[in-house]
């Protein structure tokens, strides 16, 4: 693992992503307040065999981080809370980079590390699961 420092390109699919969410967080957060709970989507997966999915509650816990209520949002999906500071980090190291001109430094993963960080990310996600049938969601 080593970092690999690239001069700033727009058609960077990094920057272009982290610049989409950075400029999507406030139509989400307006969204959020006016979005009656009753109109949250359903889990298909959930309603067909009776126990939730791995990101069951997402969308509810989404709007609950965008109304700023964090500890609700965890409560409601915690794998979501960890993905959306992630998230937000590189948003924001996105934003930084494009508007200063700064070159952006860039992780790169042999093939083992790329696979143990899958697997990792894969049993984050199964935890959460596990953690979801046990609350009894």
């Amino acid at each position: 693992m080593y970092f690999v420092k690239r001069k700033l390109r727009w058609d960077d699919g990094y920057n272009l992503a982290g610049l989409f969410c950075f400029f999507m967080f406030p139509a989400g957060v307006a969204i959020a307040r006016y979005l009656p709970e009753e109109w949250l989507p359903r889990c298909g997966f959930k309603l067909l065999v009776g126990v939730p999915c791995p990101t069951c509650g997402a969308w509810r816990g989404l709007t609950l981080l965008f109304k700023g209520d964090i500890a609700a949002a965890w409560r409601s999906q915690p794998f979501l809370l960890g993905c959306a500071v992630l998230l937000a980090l590189v948003a924001c190291y996105a934003l930084v980079t494009a508007v200063a001109g700064w070159p952006r430094y860039y992780l790169v993963l042999s093939r083992w590390e790329r696979r143990l960080a899958w697997l990792l990310v894969g049993l984050a996600l199964f935890a959460n699961w596990f953690f979801l049938i046990i609350d009894g969601r």
